[in-house]
């Protein structure tokens, strides 16, 4: 049953500037980095992929330092399928900023879909040390975990995510599956019950994974 539901349900080179470039003309390089990289991201918000990637092409272009423009240059490669280049940026944000905890993260997201699951829980773990209230991470370790066969583990982390981020859908989704899976269908339906109040588009996941348990 575990394996059915998860395969439904689960979802830059280091830059020196020249000596004989002016402080004035690095601050104004990166003046222009963050409006190239804010623009971008209003362009994701309003769900125009391509010229949110365009600004940060151009973004990076400016100011190759920009850990943000890789950051989300990644995840927006990583969404549309290109896993490697999703890496490769997310490598640049780290050579970067080593102490980049969203970078560790969204790699980890990117190990996962490759199904690399021990690369991924490493750089959850790097993730979390960092920022220990990443509920995010603690969320997908806990899915990790939770393929790896560490219930108790994974609804460790789950608790802590929804704790650290009450409205967080997913994660109650999940701690759901990770209840019903021990027999504790009241508490697990609790859950699915808070997830769809959040989510309401997560319904359908919810009635899947009800039938899924119903037809063992």
């Amino acid at each position: 049953m575990k394996a059915r539901i998860f395969s439904k349900i689960i979802a830059s080179a280091l830059f020196y500037v020249l000596i004989s470039v002016s402080a004035s003309a690095q601050i104004s390089r990166e003046a222009t980095a963050n409006s190239y990289l804010e623009r971008g991201i209003k362009w994701l918000s309003k769900g125009n992929v391509d010229r949110a990637k365009s600004d940060f092409d151009l973004a990076i272009a400016s100011n190759p330092n920009a850990t943000a423009a890789y950051l989300n240059r990644g995840i927006v490669k990583r969404n549309q399928g290109e896993l490697e280049a999703a890496i490769s940026d997310f490598n640049h944000a780290l050579k970067i900023d080593s102490q980049s905890a969203d970078a560790y993260n969204n790699r980890a997201a990117v190990f996962f879909l490759q199904k690399k699951y021990d690369e991924a829980l490493q750089d959850l773990n790097l993730a979390l040390k960092l920022n220990p209230r990443l509920a995010m991470a603690l969320n997908d370790r806990g899915v990790i975990r939770h393929l790896k066969n560490d219930v108790t583990g994974a609804l460790s982390d789950y608790d802590q995510a929804v704790k650290i981020d009450p409205k967080f859908a997913r994660a109650y989704l999940n701690r759901g599956i990770a209840k019903l899976e021990q027999g504790n269908r009241s508490e697990a339906e609790k859950d699915f019950a808070l997830c769809v109040k959040l989510r309401p588009g997560l319904k359908n996941s919810v009635t899947q994974i009800l039938q899924l348990e119903k037809s063992k």
